[in-house]
């Protein structure tokens, strides 16, 4: 079953890329924006929220981007208002859909009026019909067929015959009223059911004042409904009452004002809504869901509850395989619960397209709340958390800077002495220096002095005195500076010996330093918060905020979850009102009301044409060859006068 919906939604999007996304606003917080592709377009949704909220500008908007699809819809309207923006706006921004649009306004003042027969010709399942008539009835009264088992078993009379004989509903009268006991024999000619004719010959037997008592239920309920002129030019047209399957087939867009003003009463337009909605669900069962052709069709309701019966709600789920969507749009929940528990409970499970609005009941924003926002809601939400303040040992990194210096000393001494035997006399006079100096440079950094002093002491006298230093720094350069003196004055006499004696000593000092860094680990002490404990959000507190804020929600902002998508608060997309000329746009809107008027010829009748029409076929039904008589006489039918015969005859004077 599943599959064979889905084989439908495809085909039904014919050329998909041609088919817009329905907008319907931004996600608050955001700029996402929200919209209803093709597919979700084919699928129930439920529209809730208080008077004022945006409900209707919604539904208005809704509509104005589906005009530009080629599938059909049709709007139903309680209040009017909606039914006339639309009407200004497509008279005004889309004359081009005369030949689609189709209007039905019972209390309108034009006077061609759209003919509607709730009782279809041609059905087999006569019970079918008969038990949706009843129902309608009993529903317009405010009750339930289990309520009411007296009158329901009545009307299941009456409407039999009327049914059989496909006649309007106009026809129930001498039903009604005791007193025509001959024209409901006139009806009842040609019925074979047992049952019926069993009960109304059981009828005929009480007597009138009981008669009276047993078809007051009906009787109370019709009357009043037939009663208005208006009623009665709408659905007594049984020849060119305008075809629901039709409509639905051909793609047209349907507009009902179901607001009668001071027409028509508001239980009556409310029957009329009930006997429109029936005839739809009637006729959608009766497509082929198989059909490559089959076009979908959005009825689209606002204040539902007023027209949809348990019958409907037991086919809400069953009428998406035949194409047929509903968008159902009411204030409150208990309108619903007042109608019937088993309406509510099909609207809430089989719409899965859910948009919220605000000004609901505590009880009313609960309830839907928990039928949205349920499965998403986060159990995890943290409500509070505690930390407490804690220390602990963190091992650092420290560099540390080390200078390391070095200094060594190095004294020699030494000494010796010679004999020797030598003759001659030898006198030698001299002076000696030497300077020499050097630079180099190195990488070392060690500094040296070194300082060398001799002493030689033979026959003559001799002195020497060396000295040196040196110096290494780390900068690489190194300087020597060397001086060496020498004196020497001899006068050597040999007297055969020679003795010699000699001392030295020197001292050597080395100095070094270096330079470097190291890395070294340590401990330091250090404060830190820790998380000790957690408290989350209960599902009872979540769910009691998301109440609170659907219930506070601003005007023209909604909680919209489509197609068990998550939920997100939207704002409602604004919709430009149309300007309202006085003296253009009234002529606007009337010319294009003759022009769907004139493009469906055949769904249209003037008030008089429908009444000689239903007045010329009772004086036919009616053995007595009058038509039924409500606050005005019958139309007066002048007979042909025969033409006078001319005499030839010789004897005429």
């Amino acid at each position: 079953m599943l599959k064979k919906a889905s084989s439908l939604k495809l085909r039904a999007l014919g050329k998909k890329s041609t088919v817009k996304p329905v907008s319907i606003g931004q996600i608050e917080g955001g700029n996402q924006r929200v919209t209803m592709s093709a597919i979700d377009r084919y699928a129930h949704a439920h529209i809730v929220g208080s008077t004022g909220t945006g409900k209707s500008k919604l539904l208005e908007h809704i509509v104005r981007q589906w005009l530009n699809s080629p599938n059909g819809m049709c709007l139903m309207d309680p209040h009017g208002l909606l039914y006339k923006d639309l009407l200004i706006y497509i008279s005004t921004q889309r004359p081009d859909l005369s030949d689609r649009v189709i209007l039905f306004d019972p209390a309108g003042d034009d006077d061609s009026l759209l003919g509607f027969n709730p009782i279809p010709k041609g059905v087999r399942n006569i019970d079918y019909i008969t038990n949706m008539m009843m129902t309608s009835i009993i529903k317009s009264m405010g009750g339930k067929p289990e309520d009411f088992p007296r009158i329901s078993t009545m009307l299941r009379l009456v409407f039999y015959p009327i049914i059989k004989h496909e006649l309007t509903i106009l026809e129930t009268v001498p039903f009604l009223y005791h007193q025509h006991k001959d024209r409901r024999f006139d009806l009842l000619k040609g019925i074979y059911n047992e049952q019926v004719l069993s009960g109304w010959a059981d009828f005929e037997k009480l007597p009138p004042k009981e008669q009276k008592n047993y078809i007051e239920g009906p009787s109370n309920c019709l009357v009043s409904f037939l009663e208005n002129h208006r009623v009665r030019e709408i659905i007594s047209q049984r020849d060119t009452a305008f075809d629901l399957a039709g409509v639905m087939d051909s793609g047209k867009i349907l507009l009902c004002n179901l607001a009668g003003g001071s027409e028509i009463p508001r239980e009556n337009c409310q029957l009329l809504g009930i006997m429109l909605v029936n005839e739809f669900f009637r006729v959608a069962k009766l497509r082929d869901p198989h059909d490559p052709n089959l076009k979908p069709f959005n009825l689209i309701i606002d204040e539902f509850a007023q027209y949809v019966t348990r019958d409907i709600a037991y086919a809400l789920e069953e009428t998406r395989k035949f194409g047929l969507f509903l968008t159902l749009a009411h204030q409150h929940l208990a309108q619903l619960k007042k109608e019937d528990e088993y309406l509510y409970a099909s609207v809430m499970t089989n719409c899965k397209h859910k948009m919220v609005f605000g000004g609901l009941s505590v009880e009313d924003a609960t309830i839907m709340s928990q039928e949205v926002m349920t499965g998403f809601q986060d159990l995890k939400r943290i409500k509070d958390e505690i930390y407490v303040t804690k220390m602990r040992q963190r091992e650092v990194e420290r560099t540390v800077k080390v200078n390391l210096k070095s200094n060594a000393v190095t004294n020699e001494e030494g000494g010796g002495s010679s004999e020797a035997e030598s003759s001659g006399t030898s006198v030698m006079d001299g002076n000696s220096s030497q300077v020499s100096n050097s630079t180099d440079q190195n990488r070392s950094s060690k500094k040296a002095k070194n300082t060398q002093i001799m002493h030689s002491r033979d026959y003559g006298a001799r002195d020497q005195k060396r000295s040196g230093s040196s110096d290494e720094s780390t900068s690489g350069q190194r300087t020597t500076t060397g001086n060496a003196k020498t004196q020497m004055n001899q006068y050597t006499q040999n007297t055969g010996t020679i003795h010699t004696d000699h001392s030295n000593w020197s001292r050597r000092v080395t100095e070094g330093q270096q330079e470097g860094f190291n890395i070294i680990p340590f401990h330091e002490t250090e404060e830190f918060t820790e998380l000790a404990s957690r408290i989350f959000w209960s599902l009872e507190e979540i769910q009691y905020m998301q109440m609170a804020r659907m219930k506070n929600l601003d005007t023209g902002y909604a909680l919209v979850k489509l197609n068990g998508q998550k939920p997100v608060e939207v704002k409602i997309d604004h919709v430009n009102s149309v300007f309202y000329d006085p003296e253009h746009t009234p002529q606007r809107v009337k010319e294009f009301t003759q022009a769907v008027i004139q493009a469906h010829e055949g769904y249209y009748k003037s008030a008089y044409e429908a009444r000689l029409s239903y007045e010329t076929r009772q004086r036919e039904l009616f053995s007595d060859g009058e038509p039924l008589v409500f606050d005005e006489p019958p139309i007066v039918i002048e007979q042909p006068k025969e033409e006078a015969v001319e005499d030839d005859s010789p004897f005429n004077v």
